[in-house]
């Protein structure tokens, strides 16, 4: 600049003294070897590169240069543009560089060339979740769920979990748990819905809820000890009035009265089931024993309406064996039993379940025996029930052969005479010394025997066939074998059989 306004000022003077004047003008940058200001790198300086005068030069960026810093990462995220040699693929979103957090957003978030559900990295939690739908109830299963950017579900799945069974469309929520403390199956406190239990310790809510959970013996369900202060049941009080559901609580109890009971055995435990003995099923559920005094000659009727029941009598209530009559039936369960003898007995009458018990109506009557009782024997040695044997006694019955099959063919060394019509079987028990007289009549030319073995009718005692159609045949039988004598009485036909009526004497 000096130099020109020199120039300018001497244009006129000779040329010794504009070349004076150059020369104390330019002497130092002469001696230098470069002209004054000027550096060896870009833009000036030092050589180092940087320019010392605070301008950036647009046409010639140099990032390495502060005074560059807004053009070099316009979005000020600390990135240099891609443009300008950096790493950030757009300079014009502080949010996206190289680092960033990978989002659903349409965008390369990271630098990374991948956008969104194509980039690995993406933050799981900026993508929906899709649940696998495969009944097509609108409910998934949490397993094999899937994520995306996308804002409708994909193919086959559901934005709704929880479905328990997808393979069923009526099957979608979970059940319910809580957490069992005691250990006796039933559990309280906070409600969980799962499809699984989620501890060891997680029983089904719908169990109820244990009143007492630091106690085993106490939850819904439980028998209750009745009058000990203690809610065992979880019914919201100790029992008072209980109904007597074991041999010991029936033996305490008053006499059972004729009438009309509705009680509930839910609860009950299950302390007798005879099957095989007096009741044709099996009685697995809730029992509850009624003391009952039968007079001389007398019948217990008792009918039984409930779920499942069965209803039979018991001559010991601690012994099965000693059933001696009994009924089951789905709804309805009868049983009729008669007293043959001079005296009193008591018996345990027992309503019983073939389930868990449930409320149930309890008919009761006990009369004087009609003339005749009605009989339905056994129509083969498979139909036999022992429970239902004539013991000491006396007996008046009545029936028919009509329907009844000819399963019993002795030949004629057990009455004389073949027989091949309808029969039909009573059990029989004879204490040692004990003696049995038979009168049986019957329409039909009949026959009357005792076999000591049902199924083997070689094993004919004693027999009878003495008169024609319509005539009583009469047999008697002494048990001298000084051992309990259990036969089989067989009241046969020679033809189709009928009406009959028939007179036992035990004694």
């Amino acid at each position: 600049m000096f130099r020109f306004l020199w120039l300018v000022l001497f244009a006129g003077c000779s040329t010794s003294g504009l070349e004076e004047k150059l020369e104390i003008d330019t002497g130092s940058a002469a001696s230098s070897g470069t002209p004054d200001g000027a550096g060896s790198g870009p833009g000036g300086g030092d050589g180092s590169g940087a320019t010392t005068d605070g301008d950036c030069d647009p046409e010639a960026i140099d990032c390495a240069d502060p005074a560059c810093a807004s053009l070099c990462d316009a979005d000020a995220d600390g990135f240099v543009a891609v443009t300008l040699g950096g790493d950030d693929c757009d300079d014009a979103d502080a949010a996206v560089h190289p680092g960033a957090t990978e989002i659903c957003n349409g965008l390369d978030d990271d630098c990374d060339d991948a956008v969104d559900d194509a980039d690995s990295s993406i933050d799981p939690g900026s993508q929906s979740t899709w649940f696998p739908d495969g009944d097509g109830d609108g409910v998934g299963r949490e397993a094999d769920a899937v994520r995306t950017c996308d804002t409708s579900p994909p193919d086959g799945h559901v934005a709704t979990p929880g479905d328990c069974d997808d393979a069923d469309p009526s099957v979608t929520e979970g059940a319910q748990w809580v957490i069992d403390d005691d250990g006796d199956g039933v559990g309280a406190g906070v409600v969980e819905e799962a499809c699984e239990p989620p501890s060891e310790r997680h029983v089904p809510a719908a169990l109820g809820e244990d009143c007492d959970d630091a106690d085993r013996s106490v939850y819904p369900g439980a028998s209750e000890v009745c009058g000990d202060g203690v809610d065992q049941d979880c019914s919201g009080a100790d029992a008072v009035d209980c109904l007597p559901d074991t041999c010991d609580d029936a033996s305490a109890a008053p006499w059972t009265a004729p009438g009309v009971y509705m009680d509930d055995a839910t609860g009950l435990a299950d302390d007798l089931s005879p099957v095989g003995v007096c009741i044709p099923s099996e009685a697995a559920g809730s029992d509850v024993m009624y003391p009952v005094e039968v007079g001389p000659y007398e019948v217990l009727t008792a009918t039984v309406t409930g779920d499942r029941p069965a209803v039979y009598v018991m001559q010991d209530c601690t012994d099965e064996a000693t059933c001696v009559a009994g009924g089951s039936d789905a709804a309805v369960a009868e049983v009729v039993w008669y007293n043959p003898r001079d005296v009193a007995q008591a018996v345990t009458l027992v309503v019983d379940h073939r389930d868990s018990g449930g409320p149930y109506t309890l008919e009761l009557s006990v009369t004087a025996a009609p003339a005749r009782m009605a009989l339905e024997p056994a129509d083969s040695c498979a139909d036999l029930l022992p429970g239902l044997a004539l013991t000491t006694g006396s007996y008046r019955y009545e029936g028919s052969l009509v329907a009844y099959g000819a399963d019993f063919t002795p030949d004629a060394s057990c009455t004389g005479y073949a027989a091949r019509g309808a029969d039909a079987a009573v059990p029989i028990r004879l204490e040692p010394g004990e003696s049995i007289a038979v009168d049986y009549t019957n329409a039909a030319d009949t026959s009357v025997y005792i076999l000591s073995d049902c199924a083997d009718v070689d094993t004919c005692v004693v027999g009878a066939d003495d008169t024609f159609g319509g005539e009583t045949e009469s047999l008697a039988l002494t048990n001298t074998t000084g051992a309990v004598l259990e036969a089989t009485l067989v009241l046969d036909a020679y033809t189709g059989g009928g009406a009959w009526e028939l007179d036992v004497t035990i004694d």
